[in-house]
């Protein structure tokens, strides 16, 4: 017998992963559930699948399903949590934190993220809720800005909760997101993807600078018998058989490879109208910039592509000695701007919810990884709601990657890219894997986490015309190393403790597959349900 999934996934014209094993009977989280929990009332039994093809459903009078619906999902912090999923924050003058200094600030779990600015950027009503209102509606403005502080709190509610102990996903998330994904299922055993000695980092390509240091477009692609992954990165739109009632399903889509881990997500992007206005002010605010003055040739000549790519965040590696902020030069302003902006930081946001939704215990060892370095070191993070040390930030308007690997990033980890600006996501701005050789779909707004390390992976142009940015985060595989050694480098850990660095020498071989035993699989996940 069919639970609820079973039956929103025939009407939707999508199935439930074939390894999601639902019950005969809809468990807590779904839609049948919520019936319950919004109006006591509502005791009939769950309906089996031909009832609920055929024969109608009569509750009691005063239960009105389509508003109760409605509120809980409009009202209630489900799905996967966004910093601010709903009006933006507003904060009184006298609680709002001024901007961190680098040098002095230590980086510990804060409520706010560490660079919020002291006033919005925007003057619109929009971006400050404080503003005059027009004349016309008092009352109405009145209510709404009561409900605009109403909004703040709660976000600030759920920042501090974040800040304090990460992202979570919810019974609802679960099956939103998981319950109903179809997942690309990828022809490969990912034990077997080549990592340094360490386990720690990857390796990097033995091709050529003149192979990979080149674009391509969808058609050399095609022709060279890659395979198109169809994917819009929105939320699906379905109509219950209830009158103006209507749900959406993310979609998500989480990558498996052939033993059933799942070693990325395609996970799209947050609902509503607000995220694209944080996508659209985060796009002018690259134009401007990458508009002004030539950038250093550091950031701009690198082999990942012809583009400016501001980086920082904490790193190790390169001789350093202990774990530091990367060395922003000219450019530390606009980082600080960067590092302001409420609108990075909720899509830096949305990525950590993803990344906690679909692997938690590798998110765990991130976030964890991370906290102890920034307190030893104290350096400030990034962003509150983020477990990634270190952001790029990709400019100039027609981001195009070349093929490479990220490889002194984590071996098992994953980094989390963003993708932004006016394009056509059929024709250019794929996301290419070389090594499956997949060319998957990469709408603006979207956001996908891979293990950048091993995978091959590049962009297809785009029309001249059109503008392409990218925001992407990570972590430094030497940064786990160097928290595992005790905060030493292994020549420190070497002379000052021989016993603990024979130890870590004895798990390099297998490092990396520990590693990935931290992945989740589809069953495990749906049994949070």
């Amino acid at each position: 017998m069919p639970g609820t999934e079973g039956l929103l996934g025939e009407q939707h014209g999508r199935q439930p992963s074939p390894r999601a094993k639902l019950p005969e009977r809809p468990p807590s989280g779904t839609l049948w559930h919520w019936n319950q929990r919004l109006d006591p009332s509502f005791k009939r039994a769950p309906p089996t699948l031909g009832e609920a093809m055929g024969n109608p459903i009569r509750p009691s009078s005063p239960f009105d399903f389509a508003t109760l619906l409605q509120e809980a999902f409009h009202c209630e912090n489900m799905g996967i949590s966004v910093d601010d999923d709903a009006d933006p924050i507003c904060l009184d003058q006298e609680s709002q934190p001024t901007p961190s200094n680098e040098q002095t600030l230590p980086c510990t779990p804060s409520t706010t993220p560490p660079h919020l600015p002291d006033n919005p950027t925007s003057s619109s009503s929009l971006n400050n809720p404080h503003s005059t209102p027009t004349s016309g509606a008092p009352t109405n403005s009145k209510a709404k800005s009561k409900q605009s502080r109403s909004n703040g709190r709660r976000a600030n509610k759920r920042r501090k909760k974040t800040a304090e102990k990460g992202h979570e996903a919810t019974e609802y998330a679960i099956f939103e997101h998981v319950q109903l994904s179809d997942p690309l299922v990828l022809p490969i055993d990912h034990a077997q993807l080549p990592v340094s000695s360490s386990g720690y980092v990857g390796v990097r390509s033995r091709e050529s600078k003149r192979t990979l240091q080149k674009t391509h477009t969808l058609d050399q692609l095609l022709a060279l018998g890659f395979e198109v992954v169809k994917w819009d990165g929105q939320y699906v739109l379905f109509w219950l058989m209830l009158p103006f009632c209507s749900l959406t399903f993310s979609e998500a889509r989480p990558i498996t490879d052939s033993a059933g881990r799942i070693c990325g997500v395609l996970a799209g992007r947050p609902r509503g109208t607000s995220f694209d206005k944080v996508l659209e002010r985060t796009c002018d605010l690259l134009h401007e910039e990458s508009a002004r003055a030539p950038y250093q040739p550091g950031v701009s000549k690198h082999r990942r592509g012809e583009f400016t790519a501001i980086g920082f965040g904490i790193s190790f590696g390169g001789g350093q000695t202990k774990a530091q902020r990367l060395a922003t030069g000219h450019h530390h302003a606009l980082v600080e701007q960067f590092l302001a902006s409420h609108d990075i930081s909720r899509i830096a946001s949305f990525a950590d919810g993803a990344f906690a939704t679909w692997s938690p215990r590798l998110y765990e060892y991130y976030r964890t990884t991370l906290h102890k370095a920034s307190a030893h070191t104290g350096q400030p993070i990034n962003f509150s709601g983020s477990c990634f040390a270190a952001m790029s930030v990709n400019m100039g308007g027609h981001v195009c990657c070349f093929k490479h690997r990220d490889c002194v990033n984590l071996a098992f980890g994953w980094c989390a890219i963003t993708s932004l600006g006016d394009f056509d996501p059929t024709k250019g701005g794929h996301f290419v894997l070389w090594d499956l050789k997949l060319i998957i779909e990469f709408p603006p707004g979207s956001t996908i986490l891979i293990p950048s390390a091993v995978f091959s992976h590049s962009n297809t142009e785009i029309a001249p015309h059109e503008s392409r940015f990218s925001i992407t985060q990570y972590t430094a595989g030497a940064l786990f190393r160097w928290v595992e050694n005790g905060f030493r480098t292994d020549e420190e850990l070497k002379k000052l403790d021989p016993e603990h660095y024979s130890h870590m020498s004895s798990l390099k071989s297998s490092r990396f597959e520990h590693g990935i035993n931290m992945y989740s699989n589809l069953e495990e996940l749906c049994s949070k349900v």
